[in-house]
């Protein structure tokens, strides 16, 4: 009888984007998609041959479009297009044109993270993919890319510190600077109700700037100071998360000379030059003109090295020294405020704490240089898995800790195991020490965020302890501490 040959390819170096693949499929055109953990989609475009004996891939990650690296499931519509669910919301891709659009909650994908393989095609033509929190179902056949730009309005407008009255959203009344106001300030929004903290900004000063100004949703404000005389107009536009650009809004500035600044005071001017005293006024103007420059070059450059110090010793104050993460004070913060935010809508919010097993063995028979080597190893892997929105961090020692907002306890729990694997699944080479096996110990706590964030991290103590007493290199849920219960297993 004929036998079955099963084999495992696993190539070096490996042709396909990661060695954790999750989901794989084919498009319309036979080749074969593949979506990783941490490696985005990888698309066979050439197969094997004599040239390319591992065969040819193109890579599809977050630089060209994808919401996040971690992929969960891969789905064809009828029309052909591919559906990716990923650890941080959906995305759509052209098989054709490689165009590749992100969807997040403002398209009506609330579940942020979505579960590896968890997807299916139903008779009716649309997709569902199952995660944290439910189900998203999408009919292909109804969607359309958003081809309205949301438009921008001026809110406020102040002139050297006066509030000044800013018009109609059809027509921003203009801006007039007297004589002595050196300052002017608007601000802006645009009508995106749907996500207005992905809306990017840009403006220009036509006949003053040079180029666009970027900002985001937090610094909607075009400042300036000590423009001189003339007429300007400030042009501001809003872009979409899809790279679009609204038609920019026109504001018209005017700024009205001094006395000094007038052709009358110029003939003057000439006047006395032609007087006699041209040179010497010419040599003074000039003599301060650089003597200004030069103490505003040394101001601006003192100003400089003083932010840079400021933004150093800020990054020092708030980071673990070895593996660059928060540190305890700092995740302290970061959680409390994540918490704050999360208490008047009712979201849940997960805590994990991260115990690496046995690792005293390591520093005592290795050395410290090598225990450093190997937590820093392990800190990479579960940086890989995170999302933009999880606080993770160094408490001391091997001990980690993980805050997870908008997440519950089944979610944190799969969370949980996911990086459990990530961690001990693959021994690590550690140069000088040759190859070395480490597992982790993984205590886990979930609620709704009323619980105080001391409350969360007792529990999730809680957890890691029994998660040690059974043996280690598993993952336990946490609740509430018995009085006299204790230990600290090593």
């Amino acid at each position: 009888m004929p036998s079955a040959i099963i084999c495992t390819i696993r190539p070096t170096p490996t042709p396909y984007p990661g060695d954790l693949i999750t989901t794989l499929m084919t498009d319309r055109h036979g080749r074969l998609w593949l979506g990783t953990l941490g490696g985005g989609i990888g698309v066979l475009e050439q197969p094997a041959g004599p040239d390319h004996p591992r065969g040819v891939f193109r890579r599809l990650t977050m630089a060209d479009g994808l919401p996040n690296d971690n992929i969960g499931t891969l789905l064809m519509d009828g029309g052909g297009r591919v559906w990716a669910s990923t650890a941080d919301g959906l995305a759509v891709i052209d098989p054709d044109t490689w165009a590749t659009r992100s969807l997040g909650r403002a398209d009506g994908v609330a579940i942020p993270a979505y579960w590896i393989h968890s997807g299916a095609a139903l008779p009716d033509g649309s997709l569902i993919f199952g995660g944290g929190g439910g189900a998203t179902v999408v009919h292909p056949d109804r969607f359309k890319p958003r081809t309205e730009r949301p438009p921008v309005v001026v809110t406020a407008v102040r002139v050297a510190g006066r509030a000044v009255p800013t018009g109609t959203m059809a027509a921003p009344a203009p801006i007039r600077l007297a004589p002595g106001d050196r300052s002017v300030e608007i601000s802006f929004a645009a009508l995106d109700y749907t996500a207005p903290e992905d809306v990017r900004y840009a403006y220009t000063l036509s006949g003053f700037d040079e180029n666009w100004t970027e900002a985001d949703a937090t610094q909607r404000m075009a400042a300036y100071t000590n423009l001189p005389p003339g007429r300007y107009t400030l042009l501001i536009k809003a872009g979409d998360r899809a790279g679009d650009w609204s038609t920019p809004v026109k504001v018209s500035i005017k700024v009205q000379p001094a006395w000094w600044q007038t052709l009358w005071a110029k003939l003057a001017a000439v006047a006395l030059a032609l007087a006699g005293v041209v040179a010497l006024v010419q040599v003074r103007t000039a003599y301060l003109r650089r003597r200004r420059a030069v103490l505003e070059e040394q101001v601006a450059r003192q100003t400089r090295d003083l932010l840079a110090a400021n933004e150093r010793l800020k990054d020092l104050a708030n980071r673990d020294p070895l593996t660059e993460i928060h540190n305890r004070r700092h995740f302290m913060e970061l959680a409390e405020a994540a918490l704050t935010l999360a208490r008047p809508m009712g979201t849940p919010a997960a805590l994990l704490m991260m115990d690496i097993d046995h690792f005293k063995q390591v520093n005592d028979t290795l050395g410290h240089s090598a225990g450093d080597e190997v937590l820093l190893a392990v800190v990479a892997r579960i940086r890989a898995l995170l999302r933009k929105t999880d606080v993770f961090a160094r408490l001391g020692g091997e001990e980690l800790a993980l805050f997870m907002p908008d997440a519950d306890e089944t979610t944190a729990l799969a969370v949980a195991e996911r990086l459990r694997q990530a961690v001990g699944d693959t021994p690590y080479e550690i140069e000088g020490a040759g190859v070395i096996a480490v597992t982790v110990s993984i205590g886990v706590a979930a609620g709704v965020p009323t619980l105080p964030l001391k409350e969360l991290l007792d529990r999730a103590d809680h957890g890691l302890y029994a998660a040690k007493r059974a043996g280690r290199n598993r993952v336990a849920a946490g609740h509430a501490k018995n009085k006299g219960a204790g230990g600290n297993p090593q």
